[in-house]
């Protein structure tokens, strides 16, 4: 199936992606990859494909900036310095069972160090942290007024990076700052486990105290539900046939389905039957990408950082 862009009778959405560009090692059984990853990467490349003008905000060096720009040609990166990239490494093993380590993280993106003007305005702000320090507490509070949908991934908000670099499950202090503000948040059913358990609310209650028009719940392989002001939606994962990539699965159908509901009837709420259709279709693009079938898996490789011009 073709993606749906957005129309061209009116001008494309302008998104800005706020997070980290991971420097990725990914192993799958007896395979090792080095890949540039995390939201910039996996959810700006989808809204680029499916017709939105992309731009991103994230802290790399320069010279790992201009290796990002080559690889990340759609989409225009506004860098906020950092002497260390996020290098992350993702273990996935049969079964479905991942290990992840962040040896080294890039500095919090603050609103004081942003490298554009103060004044600049977007359709469309996502927020994809890959931990709880990427991003200041008060950022999303900072760009609501400069956007008309705030979208949000709870994945960093919900785990910290130890001393030694190891991924620890572990819900920000100050969760309900963040959640402020928001239209569209998406979690995982074990990372929202962990913020309901941390805010005291189920999902409907926290969508009606912070005014969310939906909360996404993925569940893999099982799909998920989406709570909304009309009541719960449950979507069933599209099939997958063999799976190439796992990561970056949320950050690909987030994007879409934020893409979907814009392309949709902008920033306000759709109706339940369009929503499905934007449901279905987020979820084949998610599959899609795992298949190995959505993004141009090997554009985004990186050089061996042994040779000369190693990327990182």
């Amino acid at each position: 199936m073709v993606a749906r862009r957005m129309p061209s009778t009116r001008r494309p959405p302008r998104l800005l992606v706020v997070g980290s560009v991971a420097f990725d090692r990914l192993e799958r059984d007896d395979r090792s990859e080095r890949r540039l990853g995390g939201v910039v990467t996996y959810g700006g490349l989808t809204a680029a494909r499916l017709g939105c003008t992309v731009e991103a905000w994230s802290a790399l060096s320069d010279s790992l900036g201009a290796v990002v720009r080559q690889l990340l040609a759609p989409i225009a990166l506004h860098l906020s310095p950092s002497a260390a990239p996020t290098r992350f490494v993702n273990r996935e093993r049969a079964g479905h069972e991942r290990e992840q380590r962040c040896p080294t993280q890039a500095r919090t993106l603050v609103w004081d160090d942003r490298p554009f003007a103060a004044d600049t305005a977007w359709d469309w702000v996502h927020l994809g942290p890959l931990h709880g320090a990427d991003l200041a507490a008060d950022l999303g509070a900072r760009l609501r007024p400069r956007c008309r949908v705030l979208s949000v991934d709870l994945q960093g908000y919900a785990r910290r990076i130890a001393a030694d670099g190891a991924v620890v499950a572990e819900v920000v202090a100050d969760i309900d700052r963040r959640l402020a503000g928001a239209d569209w948040v998406k979690a995982s059913d074990a990372e929202w486990a962990q913020v309901a358990a941390a805010l005291g609310l189920d999902a409907a209650a926290a969508r009606a105290r912070f005014g969310w028009q939906g909360l996404l719940v993925t569940r893999g392989a099982a799909g998920g539900t989406a709570h909304l002001a009309c009541g719960e939606i449950d979507w069933p994962a599209a099939p997958v046939e063999s799976v190439a990539l796992e990561t970056g699965a949320g950050d690909v159908f987030v994007t879409a389905l934020v893409a979907g509901v814009i392309a949709a009837g902008g920033d306000a709420a759709v109706e339940p039957e369009v929503f499905r259709g934007v449901l279905a279709e987020a979820a084949r693009i998610a599959a899609r990408h795992v298949a190995g079938d959505w993004l141009d898996l090997a554009a985004l490789a990186l050089p061996d950082p042994a040779a000369p011009g190693g990327a990182a």
